[in-house]
């Protein structure tokens, strides 16, 4: 399946056994290291799932034929127009499968124009994988999306404190497009809840008895996605549940607003937790790729010592960055970043990366030399500058007032980086919302760096970038996965 068909499929709960379900078209994933599949006749309205166990795909197939005949009401699969697409060129298994159960190839590719369902085979793995035809796709993604962006997004919110759960009800039933759909105080609820309520974004307290909301979130993720934001006090031993929960396939992060930040923190509540409703899903059960090896800078490419690589990032944006630096060997140019993050996140954030990547990484403090070989994280709630010290570069961490709601500002760090930067700069805004880091990007571009715009597909959420893209800032619009390979002066393979 493409990494666009999966974006706009949601998946049926309940692997393992059968649901009927209005939820989604087809999904398809792990669930405790066994795959399993999932079928949504949109016609009918029903659905059918079951696991997969490798090594018996003949078994599995007579089950998943039988699951799919009892939930469509049918003694005939033709009526549910599926195309059978062997892969591995193993013809003969499949025909066998389908002589076994009787089910009949010919018919069946008889109706491959109008198929809505493309069954494939992976006969060497012992698993098969459902999507929708493409034809289908592109009409039920269209309305799937229409149908998503024009009603209020349904939220649920997990926490065992009451006056949280109160504070968060009282904020998100504030916006016009949210609309909390339930409250879970315990860990042991919240999946019972997911399937019934079909939530489409849920927020997720770090700190529960039974288990962490880092634990259930791995758990939920194990067998489907459901955007989460995560909520958190600001302490650092919460930072870095906040980081694994990112790594797990959390969205974005609140922390928890004191009494007198509420009026301003709502509205960005709100937004994070919309922004997340509509997220793009890059795939189930996959992560950014983390890469095993790091690639070689190509002689005479833009990375070099002599360079500077400044990089602006927020929803989405730690995994994005994570993602570039693990391609990253250890002679990097001097790296400097601003992560829209709170404090003790940003510090968690700069530790982590530290402890993966091959070249040091730290959270800046003032006075901190930029140079070869390091990677500066600006602080949260600090604003980070780059200066010219004679021949040396040097951060200057201050606190300043906020730039476009956010402290740091991509476009504080960019435009100080702007009034030195030349054909040697390089300029990179990845995932996040709202528009700060554009107009830097812009005073870069102007001043000669190469500037580079995430595209639109592989952004969390498409924002930052859009609106450098909009106001011609950027030089290059890159997918994340090339960008590493253009920053070392190679071609993607």
């Amino acid at each position: 399946m493409s990494t666009q068909q999966q974006a706009n499929v949601k998946p049926i709960p309940g692997p393992g056994r059968m649901h009927a379900t209005e939820a989604g078209q087809v999904f398809h994933g792990e669930f405790e290291g066994h795959p399993f599949v999932s079928i949504f006749d949109p016609t009918v309205k029903k659905g059918a799932v079951c696991k997969l166990n490798k090594g018996h795909l003949d078994i599995d197939f007579a089950r998943w034929l039988d699951a799919a005949k009892r939930e469509f009401n049918t003694t005939s699969l033709n009526r549910l127009q599926i195309k059978f697409i062997c892969v591995n060129k193993d013809e003969a298994t499949l025909k066998d499968l389908c002589a076994k159960n009787q089910v009949s190839t010919q018919a069946i590719a008889a109706v491959e124009e109008s198929a809505r369902l493309e069954v494939f085979f992976f006969t060497d793995a012992g698993r098969l994988r459902i999507a929708p035809s493409s034809k289908t796709f592109r009409e039920t993604s269209r309305s799937f999306n229409n149908w998503k962006t024009s009603r209020k997004a349904r939220v649920l919110i997990v926490d065992d404190s009451k006056t949280m759960r109160s504070l968060l009800r009282m904020i998100l039933t504030a916006s016009p497009e949210l609309e909390v759909v339930g409250e879970a105080e315990r860990p042991s609820q919240v999946e019972e809840l997911i399937a019934k309520l079909q939530p489409d974004v849920m927020t997720l307290d770090i700190n529960m008895p039974e288990m962490s909301g880092v634990e259930l979130l791995k758990k939920i993720l194990s067998y489907r996605f459901l955007p989460t934001v995560m909520i958190s006090s600001l302490n650092m031993d919460e930072g870095r549940e906040v980081i694994n929960a990112l790594e797990l396939g959390a969205v974005d992060y609140i922390h928890k607003p004191a009494n007198n930040e509420i009026g301003m923190m709502t509205p960005i509540i709100q937004e994070k937790i919309l922004n997340a409703a509509r997220v793009r899903h890059q795939g189930f059960g996959e992560r950014l790729s983390q890469g095993d090896r790091a690639l070689t800078a190509r002689a005479g490419s833009s990375f070099k010592s002599s360079g500077l690589l400044a990089i602006g990032a927020s929803t989405g944006g730690t995994e994005a960055i994570k993602s570039i630096f693990l391609n990253f060997p250890a002679e990097t140019p001097p790296i400097v970043v601003v992560q829209h993050i709170p404090p003790y996140f940003s510090t968690a954030f700069a530790n982590r990366l530290n402890e993966i990547c091959k070249f040091e990484v730290k959270e800046a403090v003032d006075g901190d030399e930029v140079r070869p070989g390091r990677a500066l994280i600006a602080p949260g709630g600090l604003q980070m500058e780059i200066r010219k010290e004679g021949t040396r570069l040097v951060a200057h961490v201050f606190d300043g007032e906020p730039v476009n709601r956010f402290k740091p500002s991509v476009d504080v760090l960019f435009n100080s980086v702007a009034k030195f930067a030349n054909k040697s700069t390089t300029g990179v805004l990845l995932t996040g919302m709202g528009a700060d880091g554009a107009r830097g990007l812009l005073a870069l571009k102007n001043a000669g760096a190469l500037t580079i715009a995430q595209d639109e597909e592989s952004c969390v959420v498409y924002g930052m970038p859009r609106a450098a893209v909009e106001m011609g800032a950027a030089s290059v619009v890159e997918s994340l996965t090339d960008i590493p390979h253009t920053l070392l002066g190679l071609k993607a393979a």
